[in-house]
């Protein structure tokens, strides 16, 4: 009985809690930059970031709207439309006002709608294998060491080009990702991959935000 008082309470002690550590982005950024010379000059805003659920923050060890406007303009370099990319830490009023040494012909605004990592199929794998553990005093419990669990990430920003001082929109769109992953339960225990699944899914946004800046400015 002993044994089995014990066992119950490792299985409970090992799947009772999601012990997330923050960690970093883990971003997969393009390779260079190709050359260039089309006199194009864009300002990447402030990302108004309008978000209900943030709790996907405490996950990485910066913000998301510092590594989105580093994503951004890794990602807009990368596509050779632009002569320079300017990041912003101002909103497009600020900016359209400002002077710069170098003339600004392009804004990026963007709005941050959601980041979210899902693990609740996890988490419902977890509460039936307690449930397991409390009926087989502690048998069932065993089972979080063998079982294996979906999480997924949703991505979702709307993001508006314009040109200045003419006011075109060459973009106003929102943009989704997603990316799913299976791991084991001592994984989402341990090492949840919380940050690495949702750079999957903002790279899937920056590809479709690529593909469309290729038609507008061909």
């Amino acid at each position: 009985m002993k044994w089995a008082k014990r066992g119950f309470l490792q299985g409970v002690l090992f799947i009772s809690t999601l012990a997330g550590c923050a960690t970093q982005l883990v971003y997969p950024y393009p390779d260079g930059s190709p050359g260039r010379n089309t006199n194009r000059v864009i300002a990447v805003t402030r990302i108004d970031d309008q978000r209900v659920d943030r709790s996907f923050d405490e996950a990485i060890t910066t913000t998301p709207l510092d590594e989105l406007a580093a994503i951004l303009k890794k990602e807009l370099d990368s596509t050779g439309l632009f002569d320079t990319v300017v990041v912003m830490p101002t909103p497009e009023a600020e900016v359209s006002q400002a002077r710069h040494e170098t003339p600004i012909n392009f804004i990026m605004n963007s709005t941050l709608v959601e980041i979210r990592w899902d693990d609740s199929h996890c988490r419902n794998i977890h509460r039936a294998i307690i449930l397991a553990s409390v009926l087989t005093f502690g048998f069932g419990g065993l089972a979080g060491a063998y079982a294996s669990c979906d999480t997924k990430s949703l991505v979702r920003i709307h993001i508006a080009v314009k040109g200045i001082p003419d006011e075109q929109l060459y973009i106003d769109k929102f943009y989704g990702g997603q990316a799913k992953a299976q791991v084991s339960l001592r994984e989402w225990f341990h090492e949840p991959n919380t940050a690495p699944l949702v750079a999957k899914s903002i790279k899937a946004v920056m590809n479709q935000l690529k593909a469309d800046l290729a038609i507008a400015f061909k």
